[in-house]
């Protein structure tokens, strides 16, 4: 902050004060006088200190067709890959909220029933020539996907945690069981000395809620502890090693694996966002504020992020991003039903399916924006004079001080803006909403007051 004096202006001193910004924070977190603090901040990335836009949405084409659902009700999407006689082709589906399962066929441009997959998850797999293949586990037991159409595989009532490791798919049959297919037979689970089998694991941590491939180890999150399981070789050889884990509650659907910095588990608890490498666990996107209240979460990672969408405690539905290489978080557009593979993440809003994108852009009433109130730093009733920026793009800026407010749209131009002001206040509301591609890396604040009498 400098400060300077100038002439005396009925009896008193005119002080010029100049603030000036050079890290942008959303949510909470260790800031100097140089920081400018959002705790209102939706759809804005500041990881890196800079004032940007998030992802955002668009629309999720089949044959360059926008693709909407019958019920924009909560869902869970998935991408099936499909290989048949060699050729490969990835379909989307989705299971409502009552368990019936829907394919999207690609003639007719809707929908299609495929059956009921009540409490059903989806998962893939390969097979031993190599071929891609799309199970499914539910209460009413397992099935793989055969052209189009679910077909029967076996008859054993799972819960809506899969994943495909070593080789095998491994399913939650119950509480604390997993049963496991031979290995790249994902259709075969006949028990057997080294074909499919049934696995107990611990009891005294709660119900298994997530299982993902993490170090070539199958990475089993409970509601309240962590194994990990070596399932290379025949099922004799599996090797459990349980990890200390003193955190809270894990929620269930919210485990997924991000390859930025090493691989890492990412998973969602009751008060935040952690990840865990295979050994310790450490809590990430600390920035933001977390209390969820529903335990049926769905997640994504892609492009070096981590994406989950829970209910919080007042019932709200929120979807936060975290960057894997940061740390540092942000809440985005609420979706439903995410989906991803690391490469491709998709969700619901309204009744449209969205792909998640770094250029997409926000839906009708979710405009990014970075809202902060203020005094500047300055105690006392001020006039704000002038403000400059530093960056590229375009943003609109609102300042209003309780009875008035001023705004306009802003763009750079050699990376540089200007504005001219005159607002008189002890505080004000700040509210900066970038466009797509924006970026700002810095903020002055030129402010006058009137102290002392002469």
């Amino acid at each position: 902050m400098s400060v300077g004096f100038g002439k005396n202006l009925y009896g008193k001193q005119v002080q010029n004060v100049e603030r000036t910004y050079d890290e942008f924070v959303v949510g909470k977190g260790v800031c100097t006088q140089n920081t400018l603090v959002s705790a209102q901040a939706r759809g804005c990335d500041c990881g890196k200190g800079v004032l940007k836009r998030g992802v955002g949405l668009t629309p999720f084409l089949m044959d360059e067709a926008v693709v909407n659902l019958s019920s924009g009700s909560s869902v869970k999407l998935f991408l099936a890959t499909e290989e048949e006689n060699g050729e490969k082709e990835e379909k989307l589906g989705y299971i409502a909220k009552n368990g019936n399962a829907y394919l999207f066929d690609k003639e007719t441009g809707v929908f299609k029933s495929i059956g009921v997959l009540s409490n059903g998850a989806s998962v893939g797999a390969v097979d031993k020539e190599g071929a891609h293949v799309a199970i499914f586990v539910c209460d009413l037991g397992i099935y793989r996907l055969s052209q189009g159409h679910l077909a029967y595989v076996k008859d054993i009532s799972c819960q809506a945690v899969a994943c495909f490791c070593g080789g095998r798919v491994f399913a939650v049959s119950e509480d604390f069981f997993l049963c496991y297919s031979a290995p790249y037979e994902p259709s075969d689970f006949t028990e057997s000395v080294e074909g499919g089998g049934k696995l107990f694991l611990r009891d005294d941590c709660g119900k298994i809620v997530g299982l993902v491939p993490l170090k070539n180890k199958l990475c089993v999150l409970f509601e309240y502890g962590i194994s990990m399981i070596e399932v290379s070789g025949g099922a004799r050889s599996f090797v459990r090693k349980d990890v200390c884990y003193g955190g809270d509650k894990i929620l269930l659907g919210s485990a997924c694996v991000g390859n930025v910095g090493g691989e890492r588990a990412y998973f969602l608890t009751r008060s935040g966002v952690c990840r865990f490498d295979g050994v310790k666990v450490e809590k990430t996107g600390e920035n933001l504020t977390v209390e969820s209240a529903e335990e049926d979460c769905t997640c994504a990672f892609a492009f070096g992020q981590y994406f989950v969408a829970y209910t919080d405690k007042g019932n709200k539905k929120r979807t936060i991003v975290i960057d894997a290489e940061s740390g540092k978080g942000y809440e985005t557009a609420t979706v439903n039903g995410l989906f991803g593979n690391n490469t491709t993440a998709i969700g619901v809003c309204g009744n449209t399916v969205y792909t998640l994108a770094k250029d997409g852009v926000l839906p009708s009433g979710q405009e990014a924006v970075f809202a902060v109130q203020t005094d500047f730093g300055v105690q006392g009733v001020k006039t704000v004079r002038k403000m400059r920026f530093a960056g590229e793009g375009t943003f609109t800026i609102t300042l209003a001080n309780g009875q008035k407010s001023w705004r306009r749209e802003i763009q750079f131009v050699d990376g540089r803006a200007e504005v001219r002001l005159v607002m008189r206040g002890e505080n004000f509301a700040l509210s900066i909403q970038p466009k797509g591609g924006c970026e700002i890396s810095e903020l002055r604040v030129s402010i006058q007051t009137l102290s002392g009498v002469k």
